[in-house]
């Protein structure tokens, strides 16, 4: 029985270590240093309400807030350089913030993080979702 259920274990965990494997880094997302970050976090489908999110340029921290009941972050306009946001114990990504570019509004990021479930009821039918995080650029 003991053999059993430690070969249960070491299954299980191969299987979520693989499952956690198969999702590829996001895509870097590129601002401008004149458009502001703002951004929209959402575990599955619900906002992240007091969600902490903290930037980093290199290991060094820069700027932390929490996300309001909307899930939503401002940032404000950044310095031109590389940084990785960062949800502790959930996820990152990298931005690229360039050279200023006058006139455009900077997109709002919505950032959705490990849904809850590889599958969805779509019109009363299980469908395979995501088990990835999206990042969705809207343009503001």
């Amino acid at each position: 029985m003991m053999l059993r259920l430690a070969t249960l274990l070491v299954v299980f965990s191969i299987c979520f270590i693989a499952w956690a494997d198969d999702c590829p880094p996001p895509s870097p997302v590129n601002l401008h240093s004149d458009e502001a970050f703002d951004s929209q976090v959402f575990f599955d489908n619900t906002p992240a309400a007091a969600t902490p999110l903290q930037l980093y340029a290199g290991d060094k921290l820069v700027h932390s807030a929490t996300a309001d009941h909307n899930g939503k972050v401002r940032l404000g306009l950044l310095p031109v350089g590389n940084y990785q946001v960062v949800i502790p114990r959930k996820g990152t990504f990298d931005i690229l913030v360039l050279q200023p570019k006058s006139g455009l509004n900077g997109p709002l990021i919505n950032w959705f993080l490990f849904p809850k479930s590889k599958y969805k009821w779509a019109a009363g039918v299980k469908v395979a979702g995501s088990p990835c995080p999206i990042l969705v650029l809207k343009a503001d």
